[in-house]
């Protein structure tokens, strides 16, 4: 889960593991993954007789009009919009799988370069612009990532990642979740720190 969060992070967390089992029945490695054409703005083409692999889009629908709901006002026999009769007009979306992305290993070109995530976020500026301090990480326990208390957060240094368990730690602090104690995820969370 590790590997596919890293390499597909601009997915949501259903198509991050789907691309990855995707990928391990092709027997291919994980790798960023692209649509045909982003590869092709990226310098990198698509190698013949490859498959795509299926991912969850989203497709907007227009919602057909519903024929009249009960008894129209009027000679016509015909809905009136002003009579509130019709409904569901508009448009909605449809999540359906899609084979539209191929693997790095997929292509050939130019030299790939991964882009960086998050090239001007840095954590001591947002930290200091949000009165949070990190201090050293002190807690005993091998499984927990990073905790939070009062205004300040600790990150394991054994955490693989850290800017993530650093986002979600400092929002503990600016929710309000540390206001009453120390706070660290574990089985026995306080019901609005679930519904959160």
């Amino acid at each position: 889960m590790n590997q596919a969060y890293r390499a597909f992070h601009n997915y949501s967390i259903g198509n991050q593991m789907l691309a990855a089992v995707r990928l391990a029945g092709k027997g291919m490695a994980l790798a960023p993954i692209a649509s045909f054409n982003a590869w092709r703005e990226k310098g990198r083409f698509v190698k013949k007789g490859e498959k795509a692999i299926s991912l969850f889009m989203p497709i907007n629908v227009k919602r057909p009009g519903d024929k009249a709901v009960g008894k129209c006002k009027g000679e016509g026999g015909g809905a009136r919009a002003e009579d509130g009769v019709i409904a569901g007009s508009g448009t909605f979306s449809l999540f359906t799988l899609r084979p539209h992305w191929f693997s790095l290993d997929q292509t050939e070109g130019a030299e790939f370069i991964a882009e960086s995530v998050t090239p001007t976020w840095d954590a001591a500026t947002a930290m200091a612009a949000l009165d949070i301090v990190e201090v050293p990480f002190r807690m005993l326990q091998g499984n927990c990532l990073g905790y939070a208390s009062a205004r300040s957060i600790a990150i394991s240094p054994l955490n693989a990642l850290k800017h993530k368990t650093r986002f979600h730690e400092m929002a503990h602090v600016v929710l309000g979740h540390t206001a009453i104690g120390d706070m660290q995820d574990d089985e026995t969370l306080t019901r609005q720190v679930e519904e959160a």
